[in-house]
């Protein structure tokens, strides 16, 4: 009995499914990567970084008025520990300009 569909014939109609290749594993695992010692390394130094800065700006704060605004963002970036921030503010009020008001 021949077949009924004539495409079924040709081999250009014809599909195949491949086999599903497995992904590349990593050389090593993340829980390996993130705790090396450069990234170890790199917190530390953030942290130092951070902390240097968190004393920098106690100092500037003791200086300014309490209803200063600047004093309170200053004091949020100090209490949140945003490098961004700190690094903002203090930028802002270290310029000379930014000191004689």
């Amino acid at each position: 009995m021949a077949d009924s569909d004539p495409s079924s014939n040709d081999p250009r109609e014809r599909s195949s499914v491949r086999k599903r290749s497995q992904p590349p594993r990593p050389v090593s695992g993340v829980i390996e990567s993130l705790s090396g010692p450069t990234i170890a390394g790199t917190a530390i130094q953030r942290s130092a970084r951070i902390e240097q800065k968190v004393r920098v700006g106690k100092i500037i704060l003791a200086d300014l008025p309490k209803g200063d605004t600047r004093a309170r963002l200053l004091q949020a970036a100090i209490l949140r520990r945003d490098e961004v921030l700190l690094d903002g503010v203090l930028t802002m009020l270290t310029r000379p300009q930014a000191r004689e008001r």
